[in-house]
């Protein structure tokens, strides 16, 4: 008896450790707040998604914990943020990106 109710508690905690996520979302922006459709975010460097047509990205079922957003776009700066996810929460997280180094023409 003793060790099915120890069985039961690990197993209890495990699972409860294990479903804990949130939600990351936000809107890229560039220097005149106009939207950038298709500009590419990272999530800890791994997981990729792109931006709609209004600039939105979202990531669902985010692990607890510091996560770092990697955003880049073609002529733009690339940017960084850390946030902190929390259990069932939703983090918002917004970027505004500067123009890059323009390559001029050789001739």
């Amino acid at each position: 008896m003793k060790n099915l109710i120890s069985l039961f508690l690990t197993l209890f905690t495990v699972l409860s450790v294990y479903g804990q996520s949130g939600t990351v979302t936000g809107r890229i922006l560039d220097e005149s707040k106009l939207p950038l459709s298709g500009a590419y975010i990272y999530l800890d460097g791994i997981q990729g998604n792109s931006t709609d047509i209004n600039g939105y990205y979202t990531f669902v079922d985010v692990p607890v914990g510091s996560h770092e957003l990697t955003v880049s776009f073609i002529g733009y700066e690339e940017s960084k943020a850390t946030i902190d996810v929390m259990d069932g929460q939703t983090t918002v997280q917004n970027f505004n990106l500067e123009p890059g180094v323009s390559l001029q023409e050789i001739v």
